[in-house]
């Protein structure tokens, strides 16, 4: 169980790792697009909410588009203007618009509402380095002890007896035994 769950953090640590390179990738590639271009545009629900993920600016955005359909919600569901909060750099934007569609038999007036979520990308990346940084003095630690034949529960030199660790009394695997057996290279 303990070993299930070592290969666990280790597993979900280099995928935060992976996902940091990715983010930094992302957040270079957005701070370098045009203003007007979103950098990594995905769409990620169909009509009538649409849902949209990208990078603009150096920063995160989960965005929702809804269509309001009903005629006589448009005239007096709409609010003119853009309601924008945000601090530090987290934050909400909201705006609607109406919109007129020209047809044969005149015109079909909707509106369009419109709210993003955003965060700066820097904080993404802090949050998603917090678990490599926690297992990677873990990691090295066991790498180490791995290599020079140490118990890896306790530490204690393994050399004089590779059946069985005197010090915690944790068995030794196959492979750390054999390696103990093998004379150590001068």
């Amino acid at each position: 169980m303990r070993r299930t769950l070592r290969i666990l953090r280790v597993a979900l640590a280099l995928l935060s790792l992976l996902l940091c390179i990715a983010l930094v990738v992302l957040w270079i590639r957005s701070l370098l697009a045009p203003p007007a271009a979103a950098t990594g545009l995905v769409n990620l629900s169909p009509y009538p909410d649409r849902w949209f993920l990208y990078a603009q600016g150096g920063t995160m955005l989960l965005a929702r588009e809804r269509s309001i359909l009903d005629p006589a919600d448009v005239p007096r569901g709409l609010k003119s203007g853009i309601d924008k909060r945000s601090v530090l750099g987290f934050g909400i934007e909201r705006w609607q618009q109406s919109h007129n569609w020209p047809v044969d038999r005149g015109t079909i007036t909707y509106g369009t509402d419109f709210k993003a979520y955003y965060c700066p990308l820097w904080s993404c990346f802090v949050l998603l380095l917090i678990l490599p940084l926690i297992e990677l003095p873990r990691m090295i630690r066991d790498f180490r002890r791995r290599r020079r034949g140490l118990c890896m529960n306790c530490g204690y030199d393994l050399r004089a007896s590779p059946s069985k660790c005197p010090e915690c009394g944790a068995s030794i695997n196959k492979k750390q035994k054999e390696k103990l057996l093998l004379p150590s290279p001068r």
